[in-house]
């Protein structure tokens, strides 16, 4: 029930003052309970204690991205990355960054360096196609969404580039017809013969 895990959260508080592992414990929680600037908090003490600690930089990013801090996301990610400079679900998080506000170049450049260190991470390769979509590249998008699509286990983005695949053909730019926008994807991204 909610009173018993409030009790329990309670308790983690109690004894995590100094132990690293409790605070990360509590940190996931208040983020799963929606509860960001708690999450901070505790997230805040466990990289005083540890700031090369990975699960709590990537904790870190994303809950400053619920709050809506964008900005203190891309600091906080290249000072994580100054550890673990080639670390990808950093990087990624600094491509999710771009993309919020509007910087879809970057978000195209964090997400093809994800690539370069893991090929078959459909993830990244999906959201590589939505920020693609971002800059009105279509047809790099659309060879995105279907490399992705032979092994994706990651529906909710796939949907994102899918619905704004879609938009983009039903809105072509003046002058374009949407045709011309979505054309057929020619060479994919990562051969068959690779996965």
């Amino acid at each position: 029930s909610v009173s018993t895990s409030w009790m329990g959260i309670s308790q983690y508080e109690l004894e995590s003052r100094w132990n690293i592992e409790n605070l990360v414990i509590l940190a996931k929680l208040y983020y799963k309970l929606d509860k960001p600037v708690k999450a901070k908090a505790a997230l805040k003490k466990a990289l005083n204690l540890d700031p090369s600690r990975t699960d709590c930089l990537l904790l870190m990013g994303e809950v400053l991205l619920q709050l809506g801090k964008v900005n203190k996301v891309l600091k906080h990610v290249d000072s994580g990355l100054q550890f673990l400079p080639n670390h990808s679900a950093l990087i990624k998080l600094k491509g999710h960054a771009f993309e919020k506000q509007g910087r879809f170049d970057e978000a195209v450049t964090s997400y093809r360096n994800v690539l370069s260190l893991d090929p078959f991470d459909e993830d990244s390769l999906l959201c590589l196609g939505i920020a693609l979509c971002g800059l009105k590249n279509y047809t790099e998008a659309k060879r995105c969404l279907k490399d992705a699509h032979n092994s994706s286990k990651f529906v909710a983005h796939s949907t994102k580039l899918q619905d704004k695949l879609m938009k983009a053909k039903q809105t072509p730019p003046s002058g374009h017809s949407p045709a011309s926008n979505i054309s057929s994807p020619g060479n994919s991204l990562t051969s068959p013969s690779t996965r």
